[in-house]
């Protein structure tokens, strides 16, 4: 590892450290929303969906696994130097979780308008109604005896899906939305897809000093998660271009290559992680202040 690589190292860490210190406070003490706050009136038109508790949560996500991403770097910590170690696709995977939890938080609480705010709360809540259907279904299929029907995956909640799903639209108009065609309202509310809600995430960063002035941060944010994803999910061609290798030896066409970490991607991913985290921060504490 070269001088360059050292010192990216060292600025991922104190990146993190700094981050970690302003969250440390909030482990302790329930995160206030105060009565007549920007956020207490979001929560009034998303109970019991509160948007709140949504984006507390994302940054807890998030936070965890930046605390992971930390404990799986510093192999040991002295006064003056640091051990490290560098995963070639573990890390990738945490600090994938990161981005994308922090880039909800953003997303769900950025939008200057409310019913826009409650609207992407409802399409997340929605989509968590739909995935936690499907995962019961899965269940109820596995324990079915051979040959016998598989139980019914509704008679496993509470309430109905239509139930679930009127009770979303009730909120939405209550919040103010005009629409009343079927259509339109499963359009409004259907869940947008992590890539654009990274994306969206991402135009709301203030751009670094040391980046090209035309770079658009909501590509550059996608980028990031996208590359981080092709590790996680273990992509031949992800690996391929975004690992340093070194070719060990050729038989014919097929090269034999040994793969390891790169320093210069963990620190652009650290660096946008701990940027959209602290941007959430900073939107969180805003909204749920009141001002006088």
């Amino acid at each position: 590892m070269d001088e360059e690589e050292t010192q990216l190292l060292r600025n991922s860490l104190t990146y993190i450290e700094i981050l970690l210190t302003r969250y440390e406070p909030r482990r302790e003490t329930a995160w206030r929303v105060q009565p007549g706050s920007s956020l207490a009136g979001d929560d009034a038109r998303t109970d019991p969906y509160h948007l709140s508790h949504s984006v507390q949560h994302a940054l807890q996500v998030a936070i965890d696994h930046v605390q992971c991403l930390r404990s799986s770097l510093v192999e040991r910590m002295d006064a003056d130097k640091a051990s490290v170690v560098l995963h070639t696709h573990g890390q990738a995977t945490l600090l994938r979780g990161a981005l994308e939890n922090s880039a909800r938080a953003v997303w769900l609480i950025a939008p200057p308008q409310r019913l826009e705010r409650v609207r992407r709360r409802l399409t997340l809540q929605a989509d968590d109604h739909k995935n936690n259907r499907a995962m019961a279904a899965v269940v109820a299929a596995a324990m079915a005896p051979p040959c016998q029907p598989r139980a019914d995956p509704d008679t496993l909640f509470p309430r109905s899906e239509a139930e679930q799903w009127t009770q979303l639209v009730a909120l939405f108009q209550a919040a103010g939305a005009t629409l009343t065609e079927p259509k339109a309202l499963k359009s409004a509310l259907k869940f947008t897809g992590y890539a654009d809600i990274v994306r969206t995430a991402g135009q709301e960063l203030a751009r670094p000093p040391d980046f090209d002035g035309s770079l658009d941060m909501g590509k550059v944010l996608e980028f990031a998660w996208k590359g981080c994803s092709a590790l996680a999910h273990g992509d031949l061609s992800g690996s391929l271009n975004q690992l340093p290798r070194q070719v060990q030896s050729q038989t014919g066409k097929i090269l034999f290559v040994r793969m390891t970490g790169s320093v210069t991607n963990l620190h652009f991913w650290t660096t946008l992680a701990c940027m959209t985290i602290t941007k959430a921060l900073d939107l969180f504490d805003s909204r749920a202040r009141k001002y006088h």
